[in-house]
């Protein structure tokens, strides 16, 4: 067997904001291990899919997505406790990857919710109700990225073409 099937699968990594640590996905359960290498611990352990790490700008908190309660909700993990992961979101849409607002109060995230093609939400980093930034049904908006000012939101926006005439 070569060596490069021994190897598992690693995926998603997130570089903390000092660079010491890098979150990844591993067995569909968020890892933690330090950059300089050593040993991941687990930070989460669920038989659901959990994805899209994110760390909090002052890298104590790991947001991220996951599917162990209707269909992909974002949650927050505390890396300093023990503490089981909060959920964040409580809606029934899938949530793609997310971004911190710069003083961490907020979450921004793409998500279905609608069913009318893609949009950006925001929310609170302590939960509560989601406030759309950008939405078009005829659009996918998703990649949400904060400047570091919190003032300007980048993001992709890809999607049917229905405004062209032919093909």
């Amino acid at each position: 067997m070569p060596d490069d099937a021994k190897r598992p699968y690693l995926r998603q990594p997130a570089l903390s904001p000092d660079g010491d640590r890098i979150a990844f996905v591993y067995a569909n359960d968020l890892w933690l291990v330090d950059a300089s290498g050593g040993a991941a611990r687990r930070i989460t352990a669920h038989p659901n899919d959990d994805s899209d790490p994110s760390f909090s700008p002052c890298g104590k908190y790991l947001a991220f997505v996951s599917q162990r309660t209707d269909g992909g909700n974002l949650y927050i993990a505390g890396l300093e406790d023990n503490a089981p992961p909060r959920r964040v979101t409580t809606h029934g849409g899938a949530s793609g990857p997310l971004a911190w607002s710069p003083d961490g109060k907020f979450l921004y995230y793409a998500s279905g919710i609608s069913a009318l093609g893609g949009a950006i939400y925001k929310v609170a980093a302590t939960g509560g109700t989601s406030i759309q930034i950008a939405h078009d049904p005829m659009e996918g908006h998703y990649n949400a990225a904060v400047s570091p000012d919190g003032k300007t939101l980048a993001l992709n926006n890809n999607g049917h073409q229905w405004w062209r005439r032919g093909k």
